[in-house]
């Protein structure tokens, strides 16, 4: 028995997909279901001749899929020549980001998931590895006239923790890390939605993550970026793409306090945080201060890109209000915590939490948490880095969630730990397509936006 795995294939298109050709050589399992019907996900086991750790053998499969009712095909292909890997091949197919008859990995994750994401209507594709920098205008036929409550987008939580610039005594890499790329690259991958904790450490401002140990009475954690750097990051990004961007800045702690009791922000605090947040450019100004859901994306990056603070409703704002500072209840998102660590519960716990709130707006917390016996031993290696269960849990992404959306059920937002590939946004696109169903009339109106 070979390494063994899955491939979770999401057909987020307007026309189903039919198997014409399928073949294998040496794979203990390679078999693909004969039709993929749109606005559908499934996941096909697949199981490799060669063990895990052994020499390289000559395992290949291919399978070919045709788009009913168009010219359109790729081909799915397993190849073992240089290590497992599961690859696309647009044999007649054109997206965003790839000419007819480019290839590239999925890559392969042993007991694991990989996931392939083919979304749009034909002559407006998006799928896996779309440049996540512009997706928003790439797809601005489909989002432009939309609400900002009415479509889903990708986001990182504890955006600013890539790096450790300074840390308490338990703190280590493996429990305050939550990101390997910094905020630019965040936001090249397809992040539009930033969750930062702001820390006041030796009069300067960084983001953060800390914990509150009981059992200790004391906080423990690490700074990461700086703010000042944060700030240089978002205005290189924005400064290229017109795309938007919101930034939470959740809560907030005083580490100069005397002692390991830190306390919140204080209003002179909060006032020169955001006073050194003005110097983010494109900031998006509104005299409706209090609700932007009902605000479309073209509202706010039509001419230029746009980004959005918010933060709690206990922060005075004073004469930053509107002027790209907002109040965390104009966006009236709502969430969850699953508090557990398994994946299947999690979902299953959020998705109980979205159908209850149909009418909200919902931020999908898309994260496994270390207990604090984790927390505390994972540099040991006998336990997962934050990192580690981010990857474990972000590649069944798609296999959990994607069939329960539906037009009234859906997440606005989906925050993860340690985005490293565009496919967080790919899976937002996939679940926008569902979302709206497009239907022939719909489809000439969008080719007619695009020729345009």
């Amino acid at each position: 028995m070979g390494q063994s795995g899955y491939l979770t294939l999401v057909n987020s298109t307007d026309t189903a997909w039919k198997k014409t050709y399928q073949h294998s050589y040496q794979m203990d399992v390679w078999d693909f279901p004969t039709v993929i019907e749109a606005k559908t996900s499934i996941s096909v086991y697949i199981e490799w001749k060669q063990k895990k750790n052994s020499k390289t053998f000559n395992d290949a499969g291919e399978v070919v899929y045709a788009l009913e009712g168009t010219n359109n095909s790729f081909e799915i292909q397993a190849a073992a020549q240089n290590g497992l890997d599961l690859q696309v091949y647009f044999s007649q197919l054109t997206t965003h980001s790839y000419q007819n008859r480019a290839q590239f990995s999925l890559g392969w994750n042993s007991k694991g998931y990989v996931s392939f994401i083919l979304s749009g209507i034909d002559g407006h594709y998006s799928s896996t590895n779309l440049n996540g920098s512009s997706w928003m205008q790439d797809n601005i036929a489909l989002l432009g006239t939309k609400k900002i409550k009415e479509i889903c987008i990708p986001g990182t939580h504890h955006a600013g923790m890539n790096v450790k610039t300074s840390h308490t005594f338990g703190a280590t890499n493996c429990n305050t890390l939550t990101q390997t790329r910094n905020i630019r690259e965040q936001l090249q991958l397809g992040a539009r939605f930033l969750d930062i904790t702001p820390v006041l450490k030796d009069g300067s401002y960084y983001a953060g993550n800390y914990r509150k140990i009981e059992a200790v009475c004391s906080w423990q954690g690490a700074t990461g970026q700086s703010i000042d750097h944060i700030i240089e990051d978002i205005n290189a990004f924005t400064a290229v793409r017109k795309e938007l961007v919101i930034i939470h800045v959740s809560n907030s702690l005083n580490l100069d306090a005397e002692d390991t009791m830190y306390q919140p922000f204080t209003s002179a605090e909060w006032h020169d945080l955001l006073k050194k947040l003005s110097y983010v450019k494109n900031r998006f100004f509104s005299l409706q201060k209090n609700n932007l859901t009902t605000k479309t994306l073209n509202d706010f990056i039509a001419l230029k890109a746009a980004v959005v603070f918010v933060v709690a409703d206990t922060v005075e704002l004073g004469n930053y209000n509107g002027k790209g500072f907002f109040k965390l209840s104009s966006l009236q998102l709502q969430s969850s915590d699953s508090h557990t660590h398994q994946i299947a519960k999690m979902a299953s716990n959020h998705w109980r939490n979205m159908a209850s709130q149909p009418t909200a707006n919902f931020l999908l917390l898309w994260i496994l948490k270390q207990t604090t016996f984790q927390a505390s031993t994972c540099f040991l290696g006998t336990n997962s880095s934050l990192k580690e269960l981010a990857n474990e849990v972000n590649q069944q992404l798609p296999e959990q969630v994607y069939s329960k959306v539906t037009a009234t059920t859906f997440p606005n937002v989906i925050l993860q730990n340690n985005m490293i590939t565009s496919d967080a946004a790919a899976f937002a696109m996939a679940l926008n397509w569902k979302i709206h169903q497009p239907i022939k009339t719909y489809n000439n109106y969008i080719k007619e936006k695009i020729t345009d």
